[in-house]
């Protein structure tokens, strides 16, 4: 019997009974995540960022008042080369913290599914790690991908000037930029999922989305009109409050705050699975691939008589990969710095701006001398 594709309703219910047997890991991966950046931004604050502190503190005079923070020197030390590397540090060390959280929610539907308990966090995390830095490279590929195709439909518009035609451009490049999101929406379940390099991770996620363009964008607009809805209901309590007010208010601030982060997680989870329940969809369909689960969302989708193993981990490509995503980072981090370098400081902007203001008062005077009438 061929395995048949799920309908929005299946996917969205298989999608939310993963999440409801892993909120308790879910929240503990959130924490860990959110606690592991807020633990390298208090130590980049700590180490690097003194100067600053420094500058915004205002100073006390002899007379007793306290001096204006001197925002000329503030934005030279913001700018400043130094400053500019430990920015983009913190962010690269934040960023692979986030990386790796995002991995780690790609993997925990996937050992619920094989075991059909609750998955364990140590269990995702270690194997997402493995697969970490080539997830990182396929990310940061595709957001480039996406990043080139939207400047340049902007600098075309901007070359032709004009106005009703670059409308049309400017729709047909969230066109274009939807349509590519959607074709490698796959992309990140493979690269957990699968041994591949990124270059080879991209092809294999084009391919499987061929045919399937359709239904994942229109499955993912309904999630997202759902969504909305959803995160709306979530302040409901909130509203009821502010219009009875007191203790009351007060409580049903607290759950509406309690709703509000579960809704705002699951919707993190859902949105995430439903790229892995496509994966799983294509493969079912096309490679005709058989699950070793207890139970698969379509009575449709065929069985394996050879349960899957949740400890089997997919190999990672050693040191290769971690040089292939530092790499990236550092062109991406070089050519940010030079930028900067290039572009001119906020200072000189600043003075630009004054001498050319000054250029125009003198010259509006100069007119009005001439124009004037003589007595």
């Amino acid at each position: 019997m061929k395995a048949e594709p799920l309908s929005f309703n299946r996917r969205l219910l298989w999608s939310l009974e993963l999440f409801w047997r892993n909120l308790l890991s879910l929240i503990g991966l959130s924490l860990l995540a959110v606690g592991s950046v807020l633990a390298v931004i208090s130590l980049s604050v700590a180490l690097g960022f003194s100067e600053l502190m420094v500058l915004l503190m205002p100073v006390s005079t002899s007379a007793g008042m306290d001096s204006p923070v001197d925002a000329m020197a503030m934005v030279e030390t913001i700018f400043s080369p130094m400053m500019l590397i430990g920015l983009l540090l913190v962010l690269l060390i934040s960023g692979i913290l986030m990386f790796w959280y995002q991995a780690a929610l790609y993997q925990i539907p996937v050992d619920s599914l094989i075991t059909g308990e609750r998955a364990r966090i140590r269990t995702a995390l270690k194997k997402s790690f493995i697969r970490l830095p080539d997830f990182m490279t396929t990310t940061g590929l595709v957001m480039i991908i996406v990043l080139i195709a939207q400047v340049a439909t902007g600098l075309f518009a901007a070359a032709i000037g004009d106005s009703t035609l670059g409308i049309l451009l400017g729709i047909i490049s969230v066109v274009l930029i939807i349509w590519l999101t959607i074709s490698f929406i796959m992309a990140g379940p493979i690269a957990v999922l699968e041994g591949h390099d990124p270059l080879g991770t991209l092809a294999r996620t084009w391919h499987l989305a061929q045919g399937m363009r359709w239904r994942m964008l229109g499955h993912y607009f309904l999630l997202g009109l759902m969504m909305v809805v959803a995160l709306l209901l979530g302040w409901l309590p909130l509203w009821l409050g502010a219009m009875v007010g007191g203790v009351v208010a007060a409580a049903l601030g607290f759950v509406s705050l309690v709703l509000w982060l579960v809704i705002y997680l699951g919707a993190i989870f859902v949105g995430l699975f439903f790229a892995v329940s496509f994966y799983y969809e294509v493969r079912a369909i096309k490679g005709h691939w058989k699950a070793g689960w207890g139970d698969v969302p379509d009575e449709s989708w065929p069985l394996s008589d050879i349960p899957d193993d949740v400890e089997a981990t997919i190999r990672g490509r050693g040191l290769r990969s971690w040089l292939e995503f530092s790499a990236l980072s550092i062109i991406l981090m070089g050519l940010m710095y030079l930028s900067s370098q290039l572009l001119p400081s906020p200072s000189s902007m600043s003075m630009m701006n004054h001498s050319s203001q000054m250029g125009s008062i003198s010259s509006s005077n100069t007119m009005g001398m001439m124009h004037r009438p003589l007595n």
